[in-house]
């Protein structure tokens, strides 16, 4: 496992970094939820696997299922409590991902500003195909250099030829051994999280984008929790779906819970395995 991952660091940077309070472009902290809300979020909560991080997995949809009102662009849904929410959970997390397409259009600041919560979870963008263009002008780097985020870490593939970042992240480097339909070759999510372990991450937050949250629908045995805000808006079918396409086999959760944050409902349950996922009903006969 140890020679399967390369990396390249120009400044170690910490797992985590106290929010600063000094500069003069400190970014504006988030609602606060109720003693009752947090520990909503807190009690399902656990520690790293032997193997690999505790995974949540989460996004906010539309009614109608839609995560951005078209693809490549920006849609906001979370109201105020549950955007909230999504900062105190990652309050819980030593590292949030997003992948490189996401990082490039919706240019996220990746950090935690929740009241009360002084330290921000390691951004880790998967960027396999270098999708994430000029990283040094982003948000993440901007807030890591005003200490109001932690230096990103950088998945990318073994066989990637591109120039290095130069700049404080750090890059891993991952072989490519699996094979798509169209017969190129992608990342593992075993092997991703396996890495992330490596670093010493014990909880990660998945963010998306929706390629990364369809691939993971599919293993329920890589995601602990998932969480998802749903708004109450229709996006219409121009939207980009989170469900995947045609699929035999879909994704349930047990166990869910819901919880009313505003105007949004958050939802929160365990994803089903093939095996654990009710049969239909017969069908009466006559």
């Amino acid at each position: 496992m140890e020679e399967q991952y390369h990396r390249r660091l120009s400044c170690p940077p910490p797992l985590s970094t106290p929010l600063s309070t000094t500069t003069a472009t400190m970014m504006p902290r988030t609602a606060k939820l109720s003693d009752e809300e947090e520990a909503y979020f807190e009690e399902h909560f656990r520690e790293a696997k032997a193997n690999r991080p505790w995974v949540t997995l989460t996004w906010a949809q539309s009614l109608d299922g839609m995560i951005a009102g078209r693809p490549g662009t920006q849609t906001y849904l979370s109201g105020i409590k549950s955007k909230a929410a999504t900062h105190f959970l990652r309050s819980l997390h030593s590292a949030i991902l997003v992948g490189g397409r996401t990082a490039q259009v919706d240019d996220p600041s990746l950090n935690c500003r929740y009241p009360g919560k002084d330290r921000s979870p390691r951004p880790v963008i998967l960027d396999p195909s270098r999708v994430w263009q000029k990283p040094e002008k982003s948000t993440v780097l901007r807030l890591a250099n005003d200490s109001q985020a932690s230096f990103p870490l950088v998945v990318r593939r073994s066989d990637d030829a591109g120039e290095e970042i130069r700049l404080p992240t750090e890059e891993v480097k991952i072989e490519a051994n699996a094979s798509m339909p169209d017969g190129r070759k992608h990342i593992k999510w075993d092997d991703i999280l396996a890495a992330l372990h490596e670093r010493h991450i014990g909880s990660v937050m998945i963010e998306g984008g929706a390629s990364i949250i369809r691939d993971l629908l599919k293993r329920p045995d890589l995601v602990d929790e998932v969480i998802i805000t749903i708004a109450p808006t229709f996006i219409g079918e121009q939207g980009v779906p989170i469900a995947p396409k045609g699929s035999e086999n879909p994704a349930s959760l047990k166990n869910v819970r819901y919880l009313q944050l505003g105007n949004d409902m958050m939802m929160t349950g365990q994803l089903s395995s093939s095996s654990q996922r009710a049969m239909p009903p017969p069908r009466p006969s006559g």
